[in-house]
Protein backbone atom coordinates (compact mmCIF):
# COMPACT_ATOMS: atom_id res chain seq x y z
CA UNK A 1 0.00 0.00 0.00
CA UNK A 2 1.58 3.86 -0.79
CA UNK A 3 2.74 5.54 1.76
CA UNK A 4 0.24 8.13 2.87
CA UNK A 5 1.19 12.09 4.21
CA UNK A 6 -2.07 13.62 5.99
CA UNK A 7 -1.15 17.09 5.77
CA UNK A 8 -3.52 19.66 8.72
CA UNK A 9 -3.62 23.03 7.43
CA UNK A 10 -6.12 25.24 9.63
CA UNK A 11 -6.28 28.26 7.05
CA UNK A 12 -8.44 28.06 4.10
CA UNK A 13 -6.74 28.20 0.26
CA UNK A 14 -4.14 26.26 1.07
CA UNK A 15 -3.62 26.17 -3.00
CA UNK A 16 -1.88 29.74 -2.14
CA UNK A 17 1.11 28.04 -0.33
CA UNK A 18 3.82 26.91 -2.89
CA UNK A 19 5.58 24.77 -0.30
CA UNK A 20 2.42 22.64 0.06
CA UNK A 21 2.12 22.33 -3.98
CA UNK A 22 5.44 21.10 -4.10
CA UNK A 23 5.33 18.65 -1.38
CA UNK A 24 2.58 17.36 -2.98
CA UNK A 25 4.15 17.35 -5.97
CA UNK A 26 7.48 15.66 -4.67
CA UNK A 27 5.42 12.90 -2.68
CA UNK A 28 3.37 11.97 -5.66
CA UNK A 29 6.43 11.37 -7.38
CA UNK A 30 7.44 9.09 -5.14
CA UNK A 31 4.66 6.86 -5.18
CA UNK A 32 2.97 8.32 -2.01
CA UNK A 33 -0.72 9.70 -1.41
CA UNK A 34 -1.70 13.04 0.15
CA UNK A 35 -4.29 14.03 2.08
CA UNK A 36 -5.08 17.43 2.81
CA UNK A 37 -7.01 18.70 5.94
CA UNK A 38 -8.28 22.30 5.88
CA UNK A 39 -10.11 24.62 7.13
CA UNK A 40 -13.28 25.05 5.18
CA UNK A 41 -11.46 25.65 1.81
CA UNK A 42 -12.82 24.42 -1.91
CA UNK A 43 -9.69 23.47 -3.79
CA UNK A 44 -10.73 20.23 -5.38
CA UNK A 45 -8.86 20.13 -9.32
CA UNK A 46 -5.78 21.54 -9.88
CA UNK A 47 -3.51 23.31 -7.75
CA UNK A 48 -1.05 21.26 -5.02
CA UNK A 49 1.30 19.83 -7.60
CA UNK A 50 2.11 17.86 -10.12
CA UNK A 51 0.84 14.59 -8.28
CA UNK A 52 -2.57 15.65 -9.03
CA UNK A 53 -4.91 16.98 -5.94
CA UNK A 54 -5.06 14.93 -2.93
CA UNK A 55 -7.74 13.98 -1.56
CA UNK A 56 -9.53 16.61 0.12
CA UNK A 57 -11.65 17.47 3.34
CA UNK A 58 -13.01 19.99 5.67
CA UNK A 59 -13.98 18.64 8.96
CA UNK A 60 -11.48 20.90 11.56
CA UNK A 61 -13.09 21.81 14.53
CA UNK A 62 -13.92 25.14 14.81
CA UNK A 63 -12.23 27.03 18.14
CA UNK A 64 -9.22 26.76 19.69
CA UNK A 65 -6.35 23.95 19.66
CA UNK A 66 -6.45 22.83 23.42
CA UNK A 67 -4.72 19.81 24.31
CA UNK A 68 -6.42 16.64 26.10
CA UNK A 69 -9.26 14.09 24.77
CA UNK A 70 -11.97 16.75 24.00
CA UNK A 71 -9.78 18.01 21.25
CA UNK A 72 -9.39 13.67 20.23
CA UNK A 73 -13.31 13.53 20.36
CA UNK A 74 -14.04 16.36 18.44
CA UNK A 75 -11.67 15.29 15.92
CA UNK A 76 -12.89 11.49 16.23
CA UNK A 77 -16.61 13.06 15.74
CA UNK A 78 -15.40 14.96 12.73
CA UNK A 79 -13.70 13.01 10.78
CA UNK A 80 -15.72 9.62 11.09
CA UNK A 81 -14.19 5.65 11.47
CA UNK A 82 -13.38 5.70 7.95
CA UNK A 83 -10.79 8.14 7.96
CA UNK A 84 -9.09 7.56 11.58
CA UNK A 85 -8.73 3.92 10.15
CA UNK A 86 -6.85 5.72 7.18
CA UNK A 87 -4.69 7.90 9.41
CA UNK A 88 -3.15 4.57 10.75
CA UNK A 89 -1.77 3.84 7.34
CA UNK A 90 2.00 3.57 6.87
CA UNK A 91 2.99 7.00 6.75
CA UNK A 92 3.29 10.55 8.13
CA UNK A 93 1.12 13.16 9.75
CA UNK A 94 2.05 16.58 9.23
CA UNK A 95 0.64 19.37 10.88
CA UNK A 96 0.98 23.25 9.86
CA UNK A 97 1.62 26.05 12.72
CA UNK A 98 0.67 25.92 16.32
CA UNK A 99 -3.16 25.20 15.75
CA UNK A 100 -2.72 22.22 12.78
CA UNK A 101 0.48 20.64 14.99
CA UNK A 102 -1.97 20.43 18.22
CA UNK A 103 -4.99 19.13 15.34
CA UNK A 104 -2.34 16.48 14.38
CA UNK A 105 -1.11 15.31 17.43
CA UNK A 106 -4.94 15.08 18.59
CA UNK A 107 -5.57 12.52 15.38
CA UNK A 108 -2.00 10.91 16.07
CA UNK A 109 -3.18 9.83 19.74
CA UNK A 110 -4.17 5.73 18.55
CA UNK A 111 -2.22 5.64 15.24
CA UNK A 112 1.28 6.91 16.75
CA UNK A 113 2.23 7.73 13.19
CA UNK A 114 5.51 9.97 12.91
CA UNK A 115 4.92 13.41 13.96
CA UNK A 116 6.06 16.29 10.82
CA UNK A 117 6.09 20.47 11.70
CA UNK A 118 5.26 22.23 8.96
CA UNK A 119 5.98 25.77 10.31
CA UNK A 120 5.31 29.09 8.35
CA UNK A 121 4.03 31.22 11.39
CA UNK A 122 6.09 31.42 14.61
CA UNK A 123 4.09 32.01 17.78
CA UNK A 124 6.61 33.85 20.00
CA UNK A 125 6.56 32.93 23.77
CA UNK A 126 6.72 36.79 24.85
CA UNK A 127 3.76 37.58 22.45
CA UNK A 128 1.61 35.03 23.84
CA UNK A 129 -1.64 36.34 25.44
CA UNK A 130 -4.69 35.26 27.14
CA UNK A 131 -6.18 34.16 23.40
CA UNK A 132 -3.51 31.94 22.43
CA UNK A 133 -1.86 30.83 25.67
CA UNK A 134 -3.88 27.65 25.24
CA UNK A 135 -2.53 26.94 21.50
CA UNK A 136 0.71 27.63 22.66
CA UNK A 137 1.02 25.24 25.26
CA UNK A 138 -0.74 22.76 23.20
CA UNK A 139 2.16 23.75 20.62
CA UNK A 140 4.29 22.88 22.76
CA UNK A 141 3.08 19.61 24.36
CA UNK A 142 2.85 18.44 20.60
CA UNK A 143 6.24 19.50 20.08
CA UNK A 144 7.28 17.00 22.38
CA UNK A 145 6.43 14.07 19.75
CA UNK A 146 7.62 16.02 16.64
CA UNK A 147 10.44 13.87 15.04
CA UNK A 148 11.22 16.50 12.09
CA UNK A 149 10.32 20.42 11.64
CA UNK A 150 10.27 22.31 7.81
CA UNK A 151 10.86 25.49 8.33
CA UNK A 152 12.16 28.28 5.84
CA UNK A 153 15.93 29.26 6.41
CA UNK A 154 18.46 30.37 8.93
CA UNK A 155 17.14 33.10 10.37
CA UNK A 156 13.47 31.11 10.92
CA UNK A 157 15.34 28.47 12.43
CA UNK A 158 16.55 29.93 14.76
CA UNK A 159 13.95 32.12 16.18
CA UNK A 160 11.44 28.63 16.01
CA UNK A 161 13.80 27.26 18.04
CA UNK A 162 13.92 29.74 20.71
CA UNK A 163 9.84 29.92 20.35
CA UNK A 164 9.67 25.97 20.98
CA UNK A 165 12.87 24.67 22.00
CA UNK A 166 12.89 22.20 18.86
CA UNK A 167 16.31 20.75 18.19
CA UNK A 168 17.88 22.58 14.83
CA UNK A 169 19.64 19.16 13.85
CA UNK A 170 15.92 17.90 13.57
CA UNK A 171 15.05 20.86 11.14
CA UNK A 172 15.04 20.64 7.34
CA UNK A 173 15.17 24.21 5.16
CA UNK A 174 13.12 24.46 2.24
CA UNK A 175 12.04 28.08 0.68
CA UNK A 176 8.85 29.16 0.55
CA UNK A 177 8.89 29.47 -3.25
CA UNK A 178 7.24 27.88 -6.26
CA UNK A 179 8.58 25.54 -8.05
CA UNK A 180 10.04 26.36 -11.47
CA UNK A 181 8.19 27.58 -14.39
CA UNK A 182 8.26 28.83 -17.41
CA UNK A 183 7.49 32.57 -17.40
CA UNK A 184 4.47 33.95 -19.80
CA UNK A 185 4.59 36.84 -21.66
CA UNK A 186 1.43 38.58 -20.50
CA UNK A 187 -0.70 41.57 -20.12
CA UNK A 188 -3.33 40.32 -17.75
CA UNK A 189 -3.72 42.97 -15.10
CA UNK A 190 -3.44 46.08 -17.81
CA UNK A 191 -6.31 44.11 -19.98
CA UNK A 192 -8.13 43.57 -16.50
CA UNK A 193 -7.97 46.59 -15.33
CA UNK A 194 -7.04 49.01 -18.43
CA UNK A 195 -3.82 50.86 -17.17
CA UNK A 196 -2.39 52.43 -20.32
CA UNK A 197 0.94 50.73 -21.80
CA UNK A 198 3.10 54.11 -20.45
CA UNK A 199 2.65 53.29 -17.03
CA UNK A 200 4.44 51.53 -14.64
CA UNK A 201 2.77 48.91 -12.59
CA UNK A 202 3.83 47.81 -9.12
CA UNK A 203 2.04 45.19 -8.04
CA UNK A 204 1.41 44.29 -4.32
CA UNK A 205 -0.07 40.57 -4.12
CA UNK A 206 -2.10 38.95 -0.28
CA UNK A 207 -3.57 40.40 2.48
CA UNK A 208 -4.86 43.87 3.36
CA UNK A 209 -3.42 44.50 7.01
CA UNK A 210 -1.76 46.79 9.10
CA UNK A 211 1.41 43.92 8.63
CA UNK A 212 1.07 45.15 4.76
CA UNK A 213 1.32 48.49 5.64
CA UNK A 214 -2.22 49.69 4.37
CA UNK A 215 -2.67 52.82 6.42
CA UNK A 216 0.75 54.05 5.01
CA UNK A 217 -0.07 53.41 1.04
CA UNK A 218 -1.50 56.54 0.32
CA UNK A 219 0.86 58.73 1.39
CA UNK A 220 3.60 56.33 0.01
CA UNK A 221 2.25 56.37 -3.35
CA UNK A 222 1.57 60.09 -2.96
CA UNK A 223 5.78 60.42 -3.41
CA UNK A 224 5.91 58.24 -6.56
CA UNK A 225 6.52 59.90 -10.01
CA UNK A 226 3.15 59.77 -12.13
CA UNK A 227 4.17 57.21 -14.68
CA UNK A 228 4.08 54.41 -11.75
CA UNK A 229 0.51 52.84 -10.22
CA UNK A 230 0.10 50.50 -7.39
CA UNK A 231 -2.54 47.11 -8.18
CA UNK A 232 -3.36 45.36 -5.38
CA UNK A 233 -4.71 41.85 -5.72
CA UNK A 234 -6.14 40.35 -3.04
CA UNK A 235 -9.48 37.86 -1.63
CA UNK A 236 -10.06 40.63 0.94
CA UNK A 237 -11.50 43.16 -1.17
CA UNK A 238 -14.65 43.39 1.15
CA UNK A 239 -16.84 44.45 3.41
CA UNK A 240 -17.93 48.16 4.07
CA UNK A 241 -14.89 49.66 5.81
CA UNK A 242 -12.47 48.03 3.53
CA UNK A 243 -14.40 48.49 0.24
CA UNK A 244 -14.68 52.27 1.26
CA UNK A 245 -11.13 52.30 2.04
CA UNK A 246 -10.41 50.85 -0.88
CA UNK A 247 -12.34 53.55 -3.01
CA UNK A 248 -10.14 56.35 -1.06
CA UNK A 249 -6.77 55.22 -2.39
CA UNK A 250 -8.35 54.46 -6.05
CA UNK A 251 -9.49 57.85 -5.79
CA UNK A 252 -5.93 59.29 -5.97
CA UNK A 253 -5.63 58.15 -9.16
CA UNK A 254 -2.62 56.31 -8.24
CA UNK A 255 -3.60 52.79 -7.19
CA UNK A 256 -6.21 50.13 -8.61
CA UNK A 257 -7.43 47.47 -7.30
CA UNK A 258 -7.86 43.90 -8.62
CA UNK A 259 -10.41 41.92 -6.42
CA UNK A 260 -10.87 38.96 -8.01
CA UNK A 261 -8.05 36.18 -7.30
CA UNK A 262 -6.78 34.09 -10.17
CA UNK A 263 -5.92 30.31 -9.74
CA UNK A 264 -2.90 29.01 -8.60
CA UNK A 265 -1.57 28.00 -12.25
CA UNK A 266 -2.90 32.00 -13.52
CA UNK A 267 -0.25 33.30 -10.77
CA UNK A 268 2.65 33.16 -13.17
CA UNK A 269 0.44 35.14 -15.68
CA UNK A 270 -0.38 37.49 -12.97
CA UNK A 271 3.32 38.81 -12.04
CA UNK A 272 4.86 38.61 -15.32
CA UNK A 273 2.37 41.33 -15.82
CA UNK A 274 4.04 43.53 -14.14
CA UNK A 275 6.83 45.43 -13.67
CA UNK A 276 7.67 45.92 -10.23
CA UNK A 277 6.98 43.92 -6.43
CA UNK A 278 6.21 45.95 -3.39
CA UNK A 279 7.25 43.94 -0.31
CA UNK A 280 5.66 45.96 2.37
CA UNK A 281 6.11 43.86 5.36
CA UNK A 282 5.50 46.01 9.09
CA UNK A 283 5.54 44.29 12.27
CA UNK A 284 2.57 45.32 13.77
CA UNK A 285 0.84 44.57 17.13
CA UNK A 286 -2.18 43.43 15.74
CA UNK A 287 -1.75 39.42 15.61
CA UNK A 288 0.63 36.69 17.05
CA UNK A 289 1.32 36.70 13.41
CA UNK A 290 1.76 40.32 12.59
CA UNK A 291 4.81 41.58 14.65
CA UNK A 292 8.11 39.27 15.76
CA UNK A 293 6.72 36.40 13.30
CA UNK A 294 7.31 39.55 10.43
CA UNK A 295 10.44 40.88 11.64
CA UNK A 296 11.75 37.38 11.17
CA UNK A 297 10.02 36.75 7.47
CA UNK A 298 13.02 35.66 6.32
CA UNK A 299 12.72 33.25 2.88
CA UNK A 300 8.65 32.65 3.81
CA UNK A 301 7.19 35.19 1.55
CA UNK A 302 5.85 33.54 -1.16
CA UNK A 303 4.97 36.49 -3.08
CA UNK A 304 8.88 38.00 -2.73
CA UNK A 305 9.82 34.34 -4.13
CA UNK A 306 7.59 34.49 -7.33
CA UNK A 307 8.39 38.16 -8.19
CA UNK A 308 11.80 36.87 -7.93
CA UNK A 309 10.61 33.84 -10.46
CA UNK A 310 9.19 36.20 -13.11
CA UNK A 311 12.36 38.83 -12.47
CA UNK A 312 10.26 41.69 -11.07
CA UNK A 313 12.42 44.05 -9.20
CA UNK A 314 11.53 43.97 -5.47
CA UNK A 315 10.55 47.44 -3.48
CA UNK A 316 10.85 46.16 -0.28
CA UNK A 317 10.88 47.62 3.65
CA UNK A 318 13.19 47.82 5.98
CA UNK A 319 13.61 44.10 7.17
CA UNK A 320 17.02 42.09 8.24
CA UNK A 321 16.12 39.45 5.39
CA UNK A 322 15.95 42.51 2.27
CA UNK A 323 19.17 44.27 3.74
CA UNK A 324 20.64 40.85 3.31
CA UNK A 325 19.89 39.42 0.52
CA UNK A 326 19.53 42.72 -1.21
CA UNK A 327 23.35 43.65 -0.39
CA UNK A 328 24.43 39.95 -2.07
CA UNK A 329 21.39 39.76 -5.48
CA UNK A 330 20.91 43.35 -6.35
CA UNK A 331 17.23 42.52 -6.77
CA UNK A 332 15.35 45.33 -5.02
CA UNK A 333 16.04 48.54 -3.07
CA UNK A 334 15.34 48.53 0.49
CA UNK A 335 13.21 52.06 1.87
CA UNK A 336 13.44 53.20 5.16
CA UNK A 337 11.14 56.14 4.80
CA UNK A 338 7.89 56.63 2.46
CA UNK A 339 9.57 59.35 0.66
CA UNK A 340 12.52 57.51 -0.31
CA UNK A 341 10.19 55.55 -2.76
CA UNK A 342 9.57 57.09 -5.76
CA UNK A 343 13.13 57.80 -5.70
CA UNK A 344 13.96 53.74 -5.60
CA UNK A 345 11.25 53.28 -8.19
CA UNK A 346 12.55 55.19 -10.51
CA UNK A 347 16.42 53.95 -9.66
CA UNK A 348 15.13 50.65 -10.34
CA UNK A 349 13.04 52.03 -13.77
CA UNK A 350 16.65 53.34 -14.85
CA UNK A 351 18.25 50.14 -15.05
CA UNK A 352 15.09 47.32 -15.30
CA UNK A 353 17.28 44.99 -17.30
CA UNK A 354 19.60 44.19 -14.34
CA UNK A 355 17.45 43.96 -11.25
CA UNK A 356 15.60 41.76 -13.17
CA UNK A 357 18.64 39.72 -14.02
CA UNK A 358 19.45 39.81 -10.03
CA UNK A 359 15.99 38.99 -9.28
CA UNK A 360 15.98 35.62 -11.33
CA UNK A 361 19.71 34.89 -9.69
CA UNK A 362 18.26 35.47 -6.51
CA UNK A 363 15.24 33.12 -7.45
CA UNK A 364 18.36 30.49 -8.78
CA UNK A 365 20.90 30.50 -5.99
CA UNK A 366 18.69 30.92 -2.80
CA UNK A 367 14.92 30.44 -3.24
CA UNK A 368 14.70 27.64 -5.99
CA UNK A 369 12.52 25.10 -3.65
CA UNK A 370 13.30 21.09 -5.56
CA UNK A 371 16.48 20.43 -4.16
CA UNK A 372 15.64 20.89 -0.44
CA UNK A 373 11.65 19.63 -0.95
CA UNK A 374 13.51 16.50 -2.49
CA UNK A 375 15.69 16.34 0.58
CA UNK A 376 12.79 16.85 3.34
CA UNK A 377 11.19 14.24 1.85
CA UNK A 378 14.21 11.53 2.00
CA UNK A 379 14.07 12.04 5.79
CA UNK A 380 10.09 12.20 5.45
CA UNK A 381 11.30 8.75 4.26
CA UNK A 382 14.10 7.68 6.52
CA UNK A 383 11.01 8.42 9.42
CA UNK A 384 8.75 5.78 7.68
CA UNK A 385 8.06 2.44 10.17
Amino acid sequence: MRPLARVVYPYPHPDSNPTLANLAAELGRRGWDVELLCAGADVRGPGLGAAGPPGVLNPLPRGGAGPGARLADRLRRALGPALLARARRRGVLLGVDPRGLALARGLNARARLPLVYLSFEILFREEVGPAEAGMKAAELAACADVALTLVQDEERAAALAGATGLPRAAMALVPNAPAPEPVPQSDLLRRRLGIAPERRIVLYTGSLAGWASLHLLREMVGHWPGEFVLVLHSRAASGPRMRAWLDSLRATGRVEISPDPVPAAELGALYASADFLLAPYMPVPDDWTSCANIAHLGLSSGKVAHAALCGLPILASDLAVFRREFAAYRCGEVYTRLEQTGELLARMAARREAYAAEARRFYAERLDPRAPMAAFCDRLEALLP
